[in-house]
């Protein structure tokens, strides 16, 4: 199975972290509008099914932090959930920005996950969102998006 699609259970504490990390990643290349409706729709859901107290912006109102977020993440699933959330939100505005990429990969760095598993992940990203497009007629101009995202 896809490691981006093993059901992996969260809490409103993990989904706060997860949360600021995209955050941290939207402000890389300056926050759009798509990624605040997407981080915004995905915290709010949450928050209702936990009963969460503290609002959307409270939780964009507290910087991501390393320490708390290695210690809030404590497995390999929640680490991948919290990379693989903060690359699908870099694809949000329409692409994935070089200055996204790296402060991906420094958020990795600071939760102990290695380069390659970024990378990993990012190909998964990619390769689902793709997926999405495969009723497209037109693979050969499929294959060259595919082939631009990868190489940005």
């Amino acid at each position: 199975m896809n490691p981006l699609l093993q059901p992996t259970d969260l809490n409103i504490a993990h989904v706060q972290t997860i949360i600021r990390g995209m955050y941290a990643v939207a402000l890389a290349d300056g926050v759009h509008d798509t990624e605040m409706v997407m981080m915004r729709d995905f915290y709010e859901q949450c928050a209702r099914d936990s009963g969460a107290v503290a609002s959307f912006q409270d939780v964009l109102n507290t910087p991501f932090d390393a320490e708390t977020a290695s210690s809030v993440l404590n497995s390999e699933g929640l680490r991948r959930t919290f990379l693989a959330s903060c690359v699908f939100l870099g694809y949000a505005d329409g692409g994935y920005s070089s200055k996204e990429r790296v402060k991906v990969n420094h958020l990795a760095s600071e939760i102990g996950m290695q380069p390659e598993t970024v990378a990993e992940i990012e190909n998964l990203a990619a390769d689902q969102l793709m997926a999405q497009l495969a009723h497209i007629e037109n693979l050969d101009a499929l294959k060259q998006v595919s082939s631009e995202i990868r190489s940005e």
